[in-house]
């Protein structure tokens, strides 16, 4: 079994891909599932039924638990800088941060972007 995927008591991976949510579409989150699969015969059974989620809030009922993640303040900012670079969102306003500060919290948050990127490795930016 996955580490972090397995349920309430061991929910961190489930729960950054949550908060990932925005700076990634649902067709990625989607494609995360499905490299999963492809390299896991092991999966909790929620997982194969996120693949029918259409939309973020669809995902987050499907699991069907609290998922927690162990991301800061400052690296919840420097996601949605993610979502700036990756051209998700486009102006000020989009978010209770502006770009300007979002990505000075990425530019501050090394280990947030080396997360993300060893989460998602399909997704370039």
């Amino acid at each position: 079994m996955i580490k972090g995927i397995s349920g309430r008591e061991d929910s961190f991976l489930i729960g950054f891909i949550l908060e990932c949510l925005g700076t990634i579409t649902i067709k990625e989150a989607h494609q995360w599932i499905y490299n999963l699969i492809k390299d896991h015969d092991d999966l909790p059974p929620y997982m194969y039924c996120l693949l029918d989620a259409e939309n973020e809030r669809d995902f987050k009922e499907t699991i069907g638990f609290d998922a927690y993640a162990d991301t800061t303040e400052k690296e919840m900012d420097a996601l949605i800088g993610i979502s700036y670079k990756r051209g998700l969102s486009t102006q000020d306003g989009d978010f209770n941060i502006s770009k300007k500060k979002a990505l000075k919290a990425l530019a501050d948050s090394p280990q947030l972007e080396k997360r993300f990127r060893e989460t998602f490795p399909f997704i370039e930016w």
